[in-house]
């Protein structure tokens, strides 16, 4: 019986051990079962203490303690905006060297706030280094059970004196449990010593830079960019809807470089590809890695790198411009949306006194919907400051877009050509401010049609103000003027074009005086080469000449014709005539004068001297005071001697011949007969003329004789 007790007492000792051990082992799975129960949402992660963050060139900074390197943690980061909103971050990161972490933002983050996450999302970084010349190797653990997969993989390559110098990226759409050995090839800067890296869990998904590096051995600038496209995340959720997708959606950049000062020295850009199926397969929101060389000048050389990002809708009309103090270097970053594969630039340059002493100008070719950059060297030493504009584009026409006058009298002109010809005709226009002097002149100005360019005129005065320079419009197959001006000491300048095949043109010049009286003439043979422009100056213009008339004379096909004559106060008559004979050869010229009642009352003529194929002008001096009016007209050209014109003042007896002699005759012998009121002859008498050469001439006889009316004379 006591044994049977023994062993009752034994069976129950092992059946409560038994019990024990069970119990042990279910609280143990029960242990390792809650182990393995992950956030579904990362907004169920607990905090578990705050870390010292700040803002520092773009970046919000977060400081670590010794305790958090060569560990994966997990961080959630709150950044504050300008209007007061907020954004939430989360990342597992991954630091071995480096005890500040910095996350990129952009500059309308004012505040940020970083939290120490208790539990974990059950992702992690494991491990990250350097695997060959072109590969980084990656460890992404994934726990059992753990619910939420981050968006991208983000890493960083630093020099050993960790300076940042690589920066590459990865999508991640799936994990599996376990060790993830990723691999991100890309090609490595040479002195690379060690990396570091962080996963995103993207609850705030925007287009943006992520992060820049620069590999100053290789000149390489690293630019991690996100895009983020909401349409296609859209269409994932909704099959039925229907949107107009492009096969590559844009992201451009602008690269701007720095000096250790901070000045912004240089310039660069890059149209950054993402193409559909990659924001397809990633809902939509995808990173991606761009290594770009700016492709700098000879001595450029920055000490950082900046990366601005911009969608198209946010670049329709990006110009951004540096100049290089040193080199000399304009560097020139454009977006071109437009119907044309150019783009017209026109610089500005300003001194120190901001005053604008340069112009330049860029046709720039730049494919439409693309991002590009313009290098233009040899920039003017004298320029401290530059001002670039994009030049709209007029169809068809020619038209000037600046002008200024720079050092050592040099006048810079930018011009747009979109014409068929290969020229511009241009006026330049001004006055001398110490003077007042007129200033008038001409530039045929070489420019390929369809173009922008700019013209230097050397060796115009620096004190000249010029108010204005024009585009000619050439009128084909004709000669015109474009301008003319009167200074106060008495020049003339004529602007003029000739689009004929003669080298010579004719120029009319008529004076006013104060009441707008015509009171003087002159004339002037320009020489103008065929199809250009060109400036002529007429010195000597009479002070009491107040205001200038300038025609072209057209070219008539008679032999010669007189253009214009006109009486001045002072009892002159100007006289312009042109000889289109074979010969230099005098012009026979009557002169009939009238009194106020436009009666004739005077006669006369002039053997005006005329070279062969030219213009110019005569002065018949002391035309008598009772002529208020005189008609000029050229005599024909009649073998032996002629009397041309007569004239016979009743009143004072007086008879006005105008004789032509064109033969080799010396005298000639006329009969003069004089008639009553009744046609009776009452005078008769015989006049011998002595006539020269080929010359007019006129004559004046005296009829003593009262009652005679009527006057007729034969040759004898």
């Amino acid at each position: 019986m006591r044994r049977f007790k023994l062993q009752l007492l034994f069976l129950g000792f092992i059946f409560v051990l038994l019990m024990l051990i069970n119990s042990d082992k279910c609280l143990a799975d029960s242990k390792e079962t809650q182990k393995y129960i992950y956030a579904v949402k990362l907004s169920e992660l607990k905090i578990d203490r705050e870390l010292e963050s700040y803002i520092k060139d773009g970046y919000v900074c977060v400081k670590l303690s010794e305790d958090l390197l060569n560990k994966n943690f997990d961080i959630k980061l709150v950044t504050y905006r300008q209007d007061k909103n907020f954004e939430e971050h989360y990342l597992s990161v991954f630091q071995t060297k480096n005890k500040i972490f910095r996350y990129r933002v952009d500059n309308k983050i004012i505040a940020a706030k970083c939290y120490l996450l208790k539990n974990s999302t059950g992702v992690l970084l494991k491990q990250l280094q350097i695997d060959s010349k072109d590969s980084v190797y990656v460890n992404v653990y994934r726990e059992q059970g753990s619910k939420i997969i981050p968006d991208f993989l983000v890493v960083r390559g630093y020099t050993r004196d960790n300076e940042r110098c690589y920066a590459s990226s990865m999508n991640i759409t799936q994990l599996s449990e376990g060790d993830n050995k990723l691999y991100i090839r890309t090609s490595m800067p040479r002195n690379m010593s060690y990396v570091e890296g962080y996963l995103e869990y993207s609850t705030v998904k925007s287009t943006r830079v992520h992060e820049v590096a620069y590999d100053r051995l290789g000149n390489n600038v690293y630019v991690v960019a996100t895009y983020y496209e909401p349409l296609l995340e859209n269409i994932l959720k909704d099959k039925s809807l229907i949107i107009k997708a492009q096969p590559v959606y844009y992201l451009y950049l602008e690269l701007i470089g720095y000096d250790f000062s901070g000045n912004k020295i240089a310039l660069s850009s890059r149209n950054m590809e993402f193409d559909l199926r990659k924001l397809l397969y990633t809902e939509g929101y995808a990173i991606d890695t761009n290594i770009i060389n700016p492709n700098l000048p000879a001595g450029v050389l920055p000490e950082r790198w900046e990366v601005k990002a911009f969608t198209s809708d946010q670049c329709k009309d990006f110009l951004d411009w540096a100049l290089n103090p040193q080199t000399r270097d304009l560097f020139v970053v454009t977006t071109n949306f437009s119907s044309s594969n150019t783009k017209y630039l026109v610089i500005k340059g300003y001194n120190e006194n901001h005053q604008k002493i340069y112009l330049s100008s860029r046709n720039m070719l730049i494919k439409r919907g693309t991002i590009d950059t313009a290098i233009i060297p040899n920039i003017d030493i004298d320029v401290k400051n530059i001002k670039v504009e994009t030049v709209e584009d007029k169809a068809n026409l020619a038209y000037i877009v600046d002008w200024c006058i720079g050092k050592e009298g040099n006048l810079y002109i930018t011009a747009v050509n979109n014409t068929d010809n290969d020229v511009l005709y241009l006026l330049i226009k001004g006055y001398r401010k110490d003077s007042t002097d007129i200033f008038l002149t001409t530039r045929n100005m070489q420019i390929k049609r369809q173009t922008i360019d700019t013209a230097v005129i050397s060796n115009v005065p620096t004190s000249l103000i010029v108010v204005a320079v024009k585009v000619i419009i050439n009128k084909p197959n004709s000669s015109y003027f474009v301008d003319w001006q009167l200074d106060k000491k008495g020049n003339l300048y004529i602007v003029a074009v000739n689009n004929t095949s003669n080298n010579m043109q004719f120029a009319l010049i008529k004076g006013y005086d104060g009441e707008n009286n015509k009171i003087y003439l002159s004339s002037r043979n320009l020489r103008i080469r065929p199809n250009t422009i060109d400036t002529n100056i007429i010195s000597n213009i009479p002070a009491f000449v107040k205001k200038v008339e300038v025609e072209m004379i057209p070219n008539k096909s008679l032999a010669s014709f007189v253009v214009d004559w006109c009486l001045d106060k002072q009892r002159n008559l100007y006289v312009v005539g042109v000889n289109n004979s074979e010969r230099d050869d005098n012009l026979w010229l009557l002169l009939q004068g009238y009194d106020q009642k436009d009666q004739k009352v005077w006669l006369g003529s002039r053997n005006f001297r005329v070279r062969k194929g030219t213009v110019d002008t005569c002065i018949v001096s002391n035309i008598p005071d009772y002529v208020k009016r005189v008609d000029v007209s050229l005599l024909p050209e009649k073998y032996g001697v002629t009397v041309q014109q007569k004239f016979f003042d009743k009143t004072q007896g007086k008879l006005c011949m105008v004789i032509t002699n064109y033969s080799a005759q010396k005298t000639a012998k006329f009969q003069i007969e004089g008639f009553d009121s009744k046609g009776k002859v009452v005078y008769r008498s015989v006049y011998t003329a002595v006539v020269k050469e080929f010359i007019v001439g006129t004559y004046v006889i005296y009829i003593p004789k009262k009652g005679v009316e009527k006057i007729e004379v034969k040759r004898q």
